[in-house]
């Protein structure tokens, strides 16, 4: 696994590799129809990740916040003592979920399809989803790293005519109108820029 990585030295970061880390997960899927035109489906999956390597990492968030510290009480940005500082910052990244690996996720739908005569078909569907939150990077700084969970309600609703090469739909994303956040961004190169 490759990610943006600080160093001790200002300026210094790059890209760092995790040697090892596991990943193990199941997911179960299925349909039943009941009756005529009725239809369920739906999904989940389970996702267990974990690094397991000892990588020393340094937060890109985590090193600025102490070159700040330090110039403030006057220390240069290239002294011994931010460098010092910064070098105290770097953690182990063992035991740390992959980033972009939630824990759960599952969808689920109900839809109908009414024969109308010889005008065709009109269906109706409700899809339920969720996922739960996850870490953004390797870091698992809960103030910058943490996106949220996500549950979401759609709706659609077709036309099929009988015998024609069009169809209309009308499809409502987002039924509740929530503000869903899927990925975050934390200053990858310690410029104090996100």
């Amino acid at each position: 696994l490759q990610f943006q990585n600080s160093d001790p030295g200002p300026f210094s970061g790059g890209v760092s590799n995790i040697p090892t880390s596991t990943v193990d997960g199941a997911e179960l899927e299925f349909s039943v129809l009941p009756t005529q035109g009725l239809r369920f489906d739906g999904n989940i999956a389970y996702l267990h990740s974990e690094i397991t390597s000892h990588e020393l990492v340094l937060d890109s968030v985590a090193a600025t916040n102490i070159t700040n510290l330090l110039e403030a009480e006057g220390y240069g940005l290239f002294s011994p003592q931010v460098a010092q500082g910064r070098a105290n910052a770097e953690a182990s990244a063992y035991g740390n979920p992959l980033p972009d690996s939630p824990e759960f996720v599952f969808n689920l739908s109900a839809s109908y399809a009414w024969p109308i005569g010889g005008a065709g078909v009109l269906t109706s569907r409700a899809d339920y989803s969720h996922r739960d939150s996850f870490n953004y990077r390797v870091f698992n700084n809960f103030a910058t790293d943490v996106v949220p969970s996500v549950d979401q309600v759609n709706l659609f609703f077709g036309w099929q005519p009988s015998q024609a090469k069009w169809n209309a739909d009308l499809i409502v994303s987002n039924v509740a109108n929530k503000a869903i956040i899927s990925s975050r961004y934390t200053d990858a190169f310690g410029i104090g820029a996100t």
